[in-house]
């Protein structure tokens, strides 16, 4: 071979050498800045007494009755900060009204959505605020019953409105979603024991609840965990605790168990990409970033359960409201900020149920407290941001109400705007 042969090979040879220690690098960047995300968490793990669901096969989980919610959020081993997130009354609602209040009243609704629409402070959820709002304007006895479920996406808000709205009739059904729900795919729920713990598992199939491939925990359970213990180590920090160490012990038990099937981000295992992964499908992860399974499609229409859902609110006869209800960052810069093919899906729906999505950062004009969420620890809404999602939607439900039509007409979709 020529010198001139010779120098190409080796050009050839470095150009390829470095082609591929671009890309190791570039992988082993991103690995590492993935591991980074995770770790900014606002906490470790959560906490729970009980567990507050039981397993549904058609809606995923259904609320135990007569129960208020507890959720302990730990961080770095200790107790960092807790709330009541959650109450169910005597018809396994999670709101104030039931089901005997329903049948009695002038106004009739129903909420469906995820865990900001479930989410209880101060002992009341916003379709609670929205109730009490709509009878101070109205004068009329309005009832909303509450048939949100924490971890909801909008494919399971479907399947039990379209149900609820055809059995109860209401005068008006909300629909409520955050941007994360319409990338959620269908999932179930189980409490059973296992290793000697007692376990809250999410499973994206209804069958398996054994495999990790599937399923994962949700909170973890310690019966020990009660309200009082954590109001009692956030007061008065005691590293010793039994109670503390049982749950820090389950937790990593727990986890190096998940974590021997789903590795999050390793580095030095070279098996799979995940920035072709990025690049190809929209996520790194070859199991979900959380617990919640995610849709491979970009349009409801492709799921036939949803058609057919959407079909059935359509004609139920019933108004109809589809709205967004925003983060704290939503809010402050009056944009959707969800992600593109978050965006797609929700101009699917609006074209499915025929009707807009409510954005309420860019329809409510009122005054806008300075934190609406409780952050650091919870991105889900305080006390005044349940009042802004109350204020916001309440003249919207009523401008709905006094409408003769059910439902709206379909304009620019949310996801054009």
């Amino acid at each position: 071979m020529t010198p001139g042969g010779d120098r190409l090979w080796i050009k050839l040879g470095v150009l390829l050498v470095s082609t591929i220690l671009t890309l190791f690098a570039v992988e082993w960047s991103y690995r590492l800045k993935l591991r980074t995300m995770r770790r900014r968490t606002e906490y470790d793990y959560r906490v729970s007494p009980i567990v507050p669901v039981a397993f549904d096969a058609k809606y995923g989980v259904h609320p135990k009755p007569n129960l208020v919610i507890w959720a302990c959020y730990m961080l770095d081993g200790k107790v960092a900060w807790g709330s009541v997130v959650a109450r169910s009354n005597q018809d396994g609602l999670v709101g104030k009204s039931t089901l005997q209040d329903y049948e009695t009243a002038d106004v009739r609704i129903l909420a469906f959505g995820d865990s900001f629409t479930e989410w209880n402070q101060d002992g009341v959820t916003w379709p609670d605020l929205l109730e009490r709002k709509l009878r101070e304007q109205t004068g009329k006895r309005v009832v909303v019953l509450n048939y949100a479920r924490a971890g909801y996406g909008v494919l399971q808000m479907l399947d039990l409105a379209a149900d609820r709205i055809n059995q109860l009739h209401p005068d008006l059904a909300i629909i409520a979603a955050i941007g994360d729900d319409f990338s959620r795919a269908r999932w179930w729920s189980r409490e059973l024991e296992r290793n000697g713990f007692r376990r809250f598992l999410l499973s994206s199939n209804k069958d398996n609840f054994d495999d990790y491939r599937f399923a994962v925990d949700q909170v973890l359970i310690v019966p020990q965990a009660t309200p009082q213990w954590c109001e009692g180590q956030l007061h008065h920090p005691n590293p010793r605790d039994p109670v503390l160490l049982k749950a820090n012990n389950q937790f990593a038990a727990i986890k190096r168990e998940v974590e021997s099937v789903r590795k999050a981000v390793p580095l030095l295992s070279w098996d799979y990409s995940f920035v072709y992964r990025r690049l190809t499908t929209g996520s790194p992860y070859i199991f979900p970033d959380g617990n919640m399974p995610r849709l491979s499609i970009t349009d409801f229409r492709q799921d036939a359960e949803a058609s057919a859902d959407a079909a059935a609110i359509r004609s139920s006869g019933s108004r109809i409201l589809l709205v967004y209800l925003p983060t704290m960052d939503e809010m402050k810069s009056r944009k959707l900020l969800a992600a593109k093919a978050d965006r797609k899906l929700m101009e699917s729906v609006e074209e499915m149920l025929g009707m807009r999505l409510r954005l309420i950062q860019q329809e409510y004009n009122g005054k806008v407290p300075g934190k609406i969420d409780l952050r650091p620890y919870d991105w889900h809404p305080n006390r005044q941001g349940m009042e802004l999602y109350a204020a916001a939607i309440a003249p919207i439900a009523q401008r709905q109400l006094a409408d003769s039509r059910p439902g709206a007409a379909h304009v620019r979709s949310a996801a054009a705007r």
